[in-house]
């Protein structure tokens, strides 16, 4: 099914994260074999998911939704050869954008937490 499709463009992300332009295919393989290895002992050990799933959506929500496209932007703006001052305080706005994601995100994460692991929020 979907296993090489999903598996193809993590590898890909994960060696344009860390550099390698064209990875072999007995690096692909080594990085197949961590990540099925990875996953399954992280499945061993972790009883319960929706902990698992309300922190990834806390943290990558956030990202997806303010962190990484006010990051696209500001990024757009300082490869900009001329900057108004209207670039400039769209670049602050940017800042700011990312900074109040990143904020939510660790609530979100620490909301998650305190949830799973105390009565404070009962």
């Amino acid at each position: 099914g979907g296993y090489p499709l999903l598996f193809r463009g993590f590898a890909s992300g994960l060696f344009d994260l860390f550099g390698v332009p064209s990875p072999s295919v007995s690096t692909m393989r080594v990085a197949a074999v961590c990540t099925v290895f990875t996953t399954t002992a992280l499945a061993m050990v972790l009883r319960e998911l929706g902990l698992v799933c309300s922190l990834a959506g806390a943290i990558f929500g956030s990202g997806i939704i303010y962190v990484f496209p006010a990051l696209m932007h500001c990024r757009y703006l300082d490869q900009q050869e001329e900057r108004t001052p209207l670039m400039r305080i769209q670049y602050w706005g940017g800042v700011a954008v990312i900074a109040t994601g990143a904020t939510l995100g660790v609530v979100g994460a620490l909301v998650s937490l305190l949830q799973a692991y105390t009565d404070v929020l009962d």
